[in-house]
């Protein structure tokens, strides 16, 4: 992938975090990753239902599924016998990072400070993006 496309798709995915048009009660937040206690629910498209980052919000639509930037529903373990609530993980064996890495085009550094920075709102993150891109763009 040259920088030229790993521009664009940065780009593409700021638009969509900006764009997205969050369910009643979700929210988008870098500071809490997403769980709830009552498993997936396949039937309801691009919805959690519950807090979110913008890598699991990412991964939740098609068009990025599509591409390979993917998800799954995992019930945690609190304890040998006790299990937890569900959350949304990346594909077995990757970091969000990792996986973005092979998707977007840029190095898993510059993702994980996009897909960590826990402090930051929808618009900070967007804002990452979009920096990021520019950096791509530059070096064309």
């Amino acid at each position: 992938m040259d920088k030229k496309e790993t521009a664009t798709l940065l780009e593409e995915a700021a638009d969509d975090l900006e764009n997205l048009e969050l369910p009643p009660n979700a929210k988008f937040d870098m500071g809490t990753w997403g769980e709830h206690p009552y498993g997936p629910k396949p039937d309801l498209e691009n919805l959690c239902s519950t807090t979110a980052c913008a890598a699991g919000w990412l991964s939740l639509m098609p068009k990025w599924r599509n591409r390979g930037f993917t998800s799954h529903w995992l019930q945690r373990r609190t304890g040998i016998d006790t299990v937890g609530p569900w959350g949304l993980i990346p594909i077995e064996g990757q970091g969000w990072e990792a996986m973005g890495a092979q998707v977007f085009g840029a190095t898993s550094h510059e993702l994980a400070c996009i897909f960590f920075a826990t402090g930051d709102s929808r618009d900070e993150v967007v804002e990452r993006f979009r920096e990021l891109a520019v950096e791509y763009w530059k070096d064309d």
